[in-house]
């Protein structure tokens, strides 16, 4: 017929693929320092459950809040960024965990994706001193926190052009409460009869008058000194 065919493809023929190759010689990996399961170990970086335990053990964080911040690289990185910034301190750096998967956690499900890359570390962890420092209140770095991410800068700047910086001034703080305690002969009578749901009325009553700018503490004992 002069006609060629193939009898067997060796390239694709499981017979033809194993086949030791006589001119190499054979290699094993772990007589090479370098690949030895020690090395190579060490040289693996910090895998997300590693990292899980040691924010757990390390902050004092819920499993679930640890298991949240190492969701994702970016966001773990982040939160490595704000615990040094903070200086390692435990106590600040569990707030900062804290107002991670609360409230910047709502506010990126809001805008329906999230970027650590784009909020500075460091600004964060300004935010979180000036709470711990009682100088923001916890509706005050929310309202900071928001335009921290929507348009970066400095929380305290931020903070003090929206009026948001807390007054620790005692005596104009103390005007405030005499002002609200002349009009609140009520609730006045309701504290001095034992009710103590009264003090938290005339606390919020004076937290209005000064337009959120007073220290909840310390207008809470100006207000136990002047019913006093």
């Amino acid at each position: 017929k002069q006609e060629t065919f193939h009898q067997r493809f060796k390239e694709g023929s499981a017979d033809y693929r194993y086949f030791p190759e006589p001119d190499l010689p054979k290699l094993f990996l772990s007589e090479i320092p370098e690949f030895s399961p020690e090395v190579l170990r060490a040289s693996l970086p910090e895998l997300p459950w590693e990292r899980r335990a040691r924010y757990a053990q390390a902050y004092a964080l819920k499993e679930s809040d640890a298991a949240y911040l190492c969701a994702t690289t970016e966001r773990a990185d982040f939160f490595d960024a704000v615990a040094a910034a903070l200086g390692n301190d435990a106590a600040f750096i569990a707030r900062a965990a804290n107002y991670i998967v609360s409230d910047l956690a709502g506010i990126y499900a809001k805008r329906g994706s999230e970027s650590f890359s784009t909020l500075d570390a460091g600004a964060f962890a300004k935010l979180i001193r000036l709470v711990a420092s009682g100088d923001l209140s916890s509706r005050g770095a929310k309202d900071t926190l928001a335009i921290l991410v929507e348009k970066g800068g400095d929380p305290e700047s931020i903070a003090r052009e929206h009026g948001l910086i807390q007054s620790h001034d005692t005596e104009a703080l103390r005007d405030a409460v005499k002002g609200v305690l002349a009009g609140e002969a009520k609730a006045v009578g309701e504290y001095r009869a034992g009710k103590e749901a009264a003090l938290q009325y005339l606390l919020g009553k004076s937290m209005k008058a000064t337009k959120g700018a007073g220290n909840p503490a310390i207008l809470a004992k100006l207000i136990v000194e002047e019913l006093g």
